[in-house]
């Protein structure tokens, strides 16, 4: 269903992905403005009597969500950048490994092919003649 909803959409051309995002962006406003006018009611937050404070439910809970959105993209950067060093690191041990592989190799032996067995006609060999 997907495969064919996109597949029609990007059949007429012009810059359909813009479109989409529009769509989504629209829902996701609607969504939220009929969420604040459901919960209007006002909560108390209170802390061990350090603070006291009234606001409505709905923002409460925006709030709440911006802060997991917020530690989620922290965390995301933080295992982003973790994963670059280790992608360095491993690329240094190829490279070093790949260069221990280089050294290690022997030289190539360089046959002298002037001398070859030879066969006659049914197959047995006469023995090493020039070639």
């Amino acid at each position: 269903m997907g495969f064919a909803f996109t597949r029609a959409f990007t059949r007429y051309g012009g810059n359909n992905m813009k479109i989409i995002y529009i769509v989504f962006f629209s829902i996701f406003l609607f969504l939220v403005l009929t969420f604040s006018a459901e919960n209007s009611e006002k909560v108390t937050l209170k802390y061990y009597g350090f603070f006291r404070q009234e606001l409505p439910l709905s923002i409460l809970v925006v709030v709440c969500f911006m802060v997991g959105v917020l530690f989620t993209g922290l965390v995301g950067i933080l295992e982003r950048f973790r994963m670059s060093m280790t992608i360095k690191r491993l690329d240094r041990t190829v490279k070093e490994l790949r260069k221990q592989i280089k050294d290690s190799e022997p030289l190539p032996i360089i046959e002298n092919n002037l001398y070859k067995k030879r066969s006659d006609k049914n197959g047995r060999g006469e023995g090493d003649k020039l070639v």
